[in-house]
């Protein structure tokens, strides 16, 4: 599949889950964005289309997808020290996306 597809397969997969970097941001712990960003196009809420796909147990999946102009970023936000971050469990959220999409 190339890029263009790739795109032109995410829009309609993910349409409905269309959303910003600020809102797919949001931490319900500390009620916060940790991104302001509002304005970059093609950001969709993976962890909506998760749980609209209905599994059980909720699988472990990046927060976001960006379909950038040459690249497809998956995209995890966390409020915490870069040093605190599990490097491990990062890396099976991203590998778990792909086998999703």
């Amino acid at each position: 599949m190339n890029k263009y597809s790739l795109k032109q397969h995410l829009a309609q997969k993910l349409e409905p889950f269309l959303s910003t970097f600020k809102v797919t941001s949001f931490d319900n712990a500390n009620n916060e964005h940790l991104c302001s960003d509002e304005v970059t196009e093609e950001v969709y809420d993976f962890d909506a289309y998760v749980r609209a796909r209905g599994a059980d147990p909720i699988p472990a999946s990046p927060d976001a997808i960006h379909a950038g102009s040459k690249d497809l970023y998956f995209v995890e936000f966390k409020n915490q020290r870069i040093a605190d971050i599990d490097k491990t469990q990062m890396q099976r959220k991203f590998e778990a996306g792909t086998e999703i999409l």
